[in-house]
């Protein structure tokens, strides 16, 4: 087998597909030419390796294949597939087949995977100034209220009026309870894990009452942490 890391390859070629049970991918035949050494850097294979990549397009991996697909400069057509990026980094990982052998995992190295930066809600940085000011010893902001004129108190609030309270308990996004899916069932076939996500959601759009798209942080937080379970 080849060894687990980071590699470069030359794309060679690429197919809609189904998996053993009918779930649509797509299998992309490539060159892998070297291997990237992080103390050395890049080193040249002495023979390039043929190799296969398969993203699936069924279930929850969809959003991720759609992100790959972007990343190598696909034009959407899914007869005659085309990247307009034909050299990439790959990564190899060894998993485990349904047999219990061995088998190599290639996926796409640098997709845009990176976590998305949010900004914080304006509760959530309210609450961040009051732990500052409270280690600061200062139990109130030092504000003029108007400019020009120190001292000022705020102005007071308008009866019938509440301020809006920052969300109770931890909040998980989407990704992040995908990910925890998969963590979970590492190794596990790309159809299995797919038909979990799809049974997992349908649950939780059961017990909340709302389909996927409505779902709340805190909600997907609680799916994240049953996905980590081994169900």
């Amino acid at each position: 087998m080849t060894p687990e890391g980071k590699y470069v390859a030359d794309i060679t070629g690429a197919v809609s597909t189904e998996s053993k049970n009918g779930s649509p991918q797509i299998c992309i035949s490539m060159n892998v030419t070297e291997f990237v050494d992080p103390a050395t850097g890049t080193e040249t294979l002495p023979v390039p390796i043929e190799r296969r990549m398969y993203l699936s397009y069924h279930g929850g991996a969809v959003e991720y294949t759609d992100k790959k697909l972007k990343a190598l400069g696909f034009d959407g057509n899914f007869e005659n597939i085309g990247f307009s990026t034909n050299r990439v980094e790959v990564l190899c990982k060894h998993g485990t087949k349904q047999d219990g052998t061995a088998r190599e995992e290639w996926d796409l190295a640098n997709w845009g995977d990176a976590q998305e930066v949010k900004p914080a809600s304006k509760a959530t940085i309210q609450k961040m100034a009051a732990l500052w000011r409270a280690k600061q010893g200062k139990t109130t902001p030092q504000s003029s209220g108007v400019a020009g004129v120190a001292g000022k108190p705020p102005a007071k609030p308008v009866a019938g009026r509440s301020t809006p309270k920052p969300a109770a308990g931890p909040v998980a996004t989407r990704d992040e309870a995908w990910a925890s899916l998969c963590a979970a069932h590492d190794g596990k076939p790309d159809d299995v894990v797919n038909d979990l996500w799809a049974k997992l959601l349908g649950d939780a759009e059961t017990r909340y009452g709302v389909a996927e798209s409505a779902f709340t942080g805190q909600q997907w937080h609680a799916i994240k942490e049953t996905a980590s379970l081994p169900f």
